[in-house]
C-alpha cells in the first residue's frame, strides 16, 4: 500500500479506532501521484502525473 505523508500523520493524531479508507476509496477522494478518472480534487498534479493523465481529469471536471 502507498504510505504517504497525510495517512502517516492519520496514525499518528488519531486513536487506533480510527479507521482509514483502503487505497481504492482513497484514491476517489483526490489525485496527486496516483490516477484516478472522477476524483473529488485534485493536489499539485502537474508536478506527477503524465500529461496524458492530466487531459482527462481536466476533460472530467464536471460543474
Amino acid at each position: 500500500m502507498l504510505f504517504v505523508t497525510n495517512m502517516h500523520m492519520a496514525n499518528r493524531t488519531y486513536p487506533k479506532t480510527f479507521k482509514l479508507p483502503d487505497l481504492e476509496a482513497a484514491k476517489s477522494f483526490a489525485v496527486e501521484a496516483v490516477f484516478h478518472p472522477q476524483p473529488l480534487g485534485v493536489h499539485k498534479t502537474w508536478r506527477y502525473l503524465h500529461p496524458k493523465f492530466l487531459s482527462k481529469l481536466i476533460a472530467s471536471i464536471q460543474y
